[in-house]
């Protein structure tokens, strides 16, 4: 019976982008370190394939040791749900800075604060909805030309950045465009599927191969 079962193929995913060691683990138990290792290696030994979410990942798991096929797939979002609309252009306004992320300070929440004490709003139209982003990890390969990246971590970058874009509706506008093209391009969910049933297809092509 053994014989004859089939024997699934397994691809995993992961998003980690900074390597770890036994001396730079985020828990204070290393013998984690030493389980999370093993678990891995059987992970690595089974599997017919991995999916790294951003391009750093891809790096992390061949330093780790994984020597199969690997393919570089962002994660995909709904874009059709988050249709855009054009600010109105009311001068009057009080120019809006959203924060998405969670309330912690690895986020860069207090940063955003300590920019924002530091600006003094000039009066501008509101247009787009362009999107800033730190250097930290995957984050500008995330935003590509689609948004302006500051130094993680360096308050008086991120307020000039803000105001140079309060200052610029033109650019503004266009980061917005590039934003709505790199979404649907880049992040739609049917690209998402079809970059990933492309790679399941190939790992299952060249397993069927290997067993022939």
């Amino acid at each position: 019976a053994r014989a004859v079962r089939p024997r699934p193929r397994v691809v995993f995913h992961t998003w980690q982008n900074v390597p770890m060691s036994d001396a730079c683990y985020p828990q204070p138990w290393h013998w984690l370190y030493r389980l999370d290792t093993r678990l891995e290696r059987g992970v690595f030994s089974s599997a017919a394939g991995a999916v790294a979410r951003n391009s750093e990942g891809v790096g992390v798991l061949r330093g780790r040791g994984f020597v199969g096929p690997i393919a570089h797939i962002p994660w995909g979002s709904d874009v059709g749900r988050f249709a855009f609309v054009p600010a109105r252009e009311n001068p009057s306004d009080p120019p809006v800075i959203g924060y998405v992320g969670r309330l912690v300070r690895e986020k860069g929440i207090e940063d955003l604060r300590r920019a924002v004490e530091e600006l003094r709003f000039p009066v501008v139209l509101r247009t787009g909805v362009p999107v800033l982003g730190s250097s930290s990890g995957a984050i500008p390969e995330g935003l590509g030309d689609a948004g302006a990246v500051f130094p993680e971590g360096d308050v008086r970058a991120l307020a000039r950045t803000i105001a140079d874009l309060l200052a610029d509706p033109s650019r503004r506008t266009r980061m917005s465009a590039r934003g709505r093209e790199r979404a649907e391009t880049k992040y739609a969910w049917p690209v998402w599927a079809a970059r990933t049933a492309e790679f399941l297809g190939a790992c299952l092509g060249m397993d069927d191969a290997h067993r022939d």
